[in-house]
């Protein structure tokens, strides 16, 4: 399934410049630059983000009342994986907070609201959602190796009526800690409590791995059976949220007096910029601007001169430390300074 991020201004920005969107210029001079970046993305007037809210409202109780979540992405939707019926995957930190905030708040097969966001409205439909990582400890009642048939099946239960037993001790509000050095038979964990760290998935034993990410963090399973013995897990935390969804977007238009104020506040921040100011710094003093919002992309290097025609004739004509010219593309406007080039 394609992946797309929310957090377009700078990844987004970075890729337009880099990929050769609009085509691509080879410059034989130059093997490779290294630049860092501010963008600033043209905020809409308060009348456009109204009228998409609207828009957001209508189509959200079209949803509810049994209208098609695919067609309405087909018809409304002004986010690029329209294309793919509105869906996407995304984990934690790809999304601007808002969004994450709804998105994670929302159960499998359940309908958001009206999510705002600086740039959008958005209405999500969460289809799955799991967690890639988790940290969990166990107490192992490891099989006796070398054992077959009725004396394999034996050790099996009693190592299962072991198991339940600890289990009970363990709901009855005793140590996970102090049972899994007593009684754990992993001697790599053992020691620690049965702390095993940090796993992903598809990294151990399927009924392990069901037992540890199927269940709340805190929670502790009843004895699961693997290859190795019997497992009692204890799921300490979890990360990394993957979220499979189906987007709506609604983006308020900016006309062209909003991408004049854009540019104005850019200028006086290339001003600044000019003066030695860091771009990164820059983004988090305009960061309240009225007029746009600001972003700065890392420092990133470009090798094989893939850049676009407008920024690659910017370069050929900047010093080590010099501040471009403002420049335009469908994100908004933006500066970059030159670090290096080779």
């Amino acid at each position: 399934m394609p992946r797309f991020s929310l957090l377009s201004s700078t990844v987004v920005s970075l890729a337009l410049i880099v990929s050769g969107c609009g085509g691509k210029e080879q410059n034989p001079n130059l093997a490779s630059v290294l630049l860092e970046q501010l963008l600033v993305k043209p905020l809409p007037s308060a009348t456009e983000k109204a009228l998409a809210r609207e828009d957001a409202e209508r189509v959200l109780g079209e949803l509810k009342a049994g209208a098609d979540f695919s067609e309405a992405v087909r018809k409304y939707s002004s986010h690029p994986s329209a294309a793919h019926g509105g869906e996407l995957t995304i984990t934690e930190g790809w999304m601007e907070p808002a969004f994450d905030k709804a998105a994670q708040a929302l159960g499998d097969s359940s309908l958001s609201g009206v999510i705002d966001s600086p740039v959008a409205f958005y209405i999500a439909y969460r289809i799955q959602g799991e967690y890639l990582q988790a940290r969990t400890s166990h107490i192992l009642l490891s099989f006796e190796k070398g054992l077959e048939g009725t004396a394999k099946e034996k050790d099996s239960e009693e190592k299962h009526k072991k198991a339940w037993e600890l289990y009970q001790r363990l709901k009855s509000g005793e140590s996970f800690y102090d049972l899994a050095r007593e009684f754990s038979g992993d001697p790599g964990s053992a020691q620690n409590g049965g702390d095993i760290g940090w796993h992903g998935r598809n990294s151990l034993a399927r009924p392990y791995e069901e037992a540890a990410f199927s269940q709340a963090e805190g929670q502790i399973s009843e004895p699961v059976e693997t290859p190795y013995g019997w497992h009692i897990i204890r799921t300490v935390k979890k990360k990394d949220l993957s979220l499979k969804l189906k987007i709506i977007e609604f983006k308020p238009k900016a006309s062209a007096e909003d991408r004049s104020r854009a540019k104005k506040a850019l200028e006086e921040a290339r001003k600044l910029a000019l003066g030695g100011a860091s771009l990164q710094r820059l983004a988090e003093q305009f960061a309240d601007s009225p007029e746009g919002i600001f972003s700065a992309g890392e420092k990133f290097e470009v090798r094989n001169n893939l850049l676009v025609p407008e920024l690659a004739g910017e370069i050929r004509k900047m010093g080590i430390g010099d501040v471009s010219n403002i420049l335009e593309n469908e994100n908004g406007y933006y500066i970059v300074r030159l670090l290096e080039k080779s």
